[in-house]
């Protein structure tokens, strides 16, 4: 039997965070217009489109909602064995969630950690159990249905201790998924290709791998739960099973190929 080495869930989702805090700092400042180089312009427009969903205007970059690492876990190195992965985060701009004036704080980065990391903790439930979000001023909560429907499904609690949710997209953005081509990226306003195909399945493969590393195995395999024939269809399930994955080491502007 493979043996599957397993990484604390803690230390990945600290890795995913860092990852785009810093990615936030390079290509946020060329959307706030400095004059600096992007590593990769097809990333630039997932930035982007985070702008033009929240409605933002070029004077309210600061309140841009950061994207999301990973949906939340419960606030303690627990053992995962079951990774939820959906689309992309859902958002309402009056939502209490990290934002980009928090790069001012020098305790910014650890601060966007642990609000995800103590996203689906019993401060974030309320006495049904249920994860809740807040207003923007964490004076009033609502219930999340999405994260409930998950628990109804595996067990209760379960997004805090054995399943870790990590949506293939961590950008909230206005860009759907074209149904009849799952691999493409529209712009929902235009219908158009924003992103290339290989490059947004780059991105949620390798977020995927990432997050996998945390899981611990169940009789031999690791378990994923794909939420919705979109996330089946970006991430290619529909003609290679996880398994045969083989993210091309040349970089993300390659692509990915199945081995």
């Amino acid at each position: 039997m493979k043996v599957h080495k397993v990484t604390p869930v803690r230390d990945v989702a600290r890795a995913l965070s860092d990852g785009l805090w810093d990615e936030a700092t390079e290509y946020l400042a060329a959307l706030a217009g400095h004059p600096v180089r992007v590593p990769d312009p097809n990333v630039l427009v997932g930035w982007l489109g985070g702008v033009v969903a929240q409605g933002l205007g070029p004077g309210e970059l600061g309140e841009l909602q950061l994207p999301e690492p990973f949906a939340g876990y419960g606030g303690t190195d627990g053992t995962p064995r079951l990774l939820v992965v959906g689309l992309n985060p859902g958002l309402s701009r009056d939502q209490y969630f990290p934002r980009w004036d928090w790069h001012r704080s020098p305790h910014g980065r650890d601060a966007y950690f642990d609000f995800f990391w103590q996203g689906f903790s019993s401060a974030n439930r309320d006495g049904a159990g249920r994860p809740l979000k807040w207003n923007a001023n964490r004076t009033k909560s609502t219930p999340i249905p999405h994260y409930r429907r998950v628990e109804d499904v595996v067990t209760p609690n379960a997004l805090a201790s054995v399943a870790w949710q990590v949506d293939a997209i961590p950008w909230k953005s206005s860009f759907g998924v074209d149904r009849r081509e799952p691999g493409r990226i529209l712009d929902r306003t235009e219908g158009r290709l924003v992103i290339p195909e290989h490059r947004a399945q780059w991105v949620a493969r390798s977020r995927v791998k990432m997050a996998l590393a945390a899981i611990h195995p169940v009789n031999g395999s690791r378990h994923v739960l794909v939420l919705g024939p979109e996330t089946v269809g970006l991430l290619g399930l529909a003609s290679a099973p996880l398994h045969q994955w083989k993210l091309v080491p040349r970089g993300p502007d390659r692509g990915s190929e199945r081995g």
